[in-house]
């Protein structure tokens, strides 16, 4: 599935309510960060994967809002997987132009690519809350320098990458 295709199909289930089962949201986001970790070690890539990933990442969009502490800069350089699809299921979420460059940074050096993916549509969920003439010229060569290092055969980044640069360098005449 393409990309658009699955973030409409993430949208659609994050659309549901979640039933905490008199846990916690925090129990809830903890128990959903283990079971991506669990899933990519146990199960091999590939769509039945893709798909049991975006309804964790589904549930985490419907419940990190509801997070009464959750420290984002802290999760968007964690080395769990599972932390750091927490921080970008957050900003997806509830955008906060504060933590563009750290979510930047985290997507350039993101080394699982559903969670780079989501990476990025974090950081076009952040744009469009902050305006893209509000980027500064540092993140603009950050987000250009990681279109290079993503692997030709990754079409669906690398056409999130480039939507958004498209939309920044149109913001701000070319850059």
């Amino acid at each position: 599935m393409n990309g658009a295709g699955r973030q409409a199909r993430v949208a659609l289930v994050a659309s549901g309510t979640e039933s905490l089962r008199g846990e916690s949201a925090e129990e809830v986001v903890r128990r959903l960060q283990d079971e991506f970790t669990d899933l990519r070690r146990r199960m091999p890539s590939g769509p039945e994967r893709t798909y049991r990933q975006e309804l964790i990442l589904a549930a985490l969009v419907r419940l990190t809002p509801q997070l009464e502490e959750f420290d984002i800069a802290a999760a968007l350089v964690s080395a769990d997987g599972g932390t750091r699809l927490t921080a970008y299921a957050r900003l997806y979420a509830c955008p906060e132009g504060e933590f563009l460059p750290a979510l930047v940074e985290a997507a350039a050096e993101e080394v699982l690519p559903f969670a780079q993916f989501w990476a990025l549509h974090a950081i076009a969920a952040v744009i469009d809350a902050v305006g893209p003439d509000s980027v500064q010229l540092a993140t603009v060569r950050r987000l250009r320098a990681c279109l290079a290092r993503i692997p030709q055969t990754a079409v669906d980044r690398i056409q999130s990458l480039r939507a958004i640069l498209g939309r920044l360098e149109d913001a701000v005449g070319g850059l």
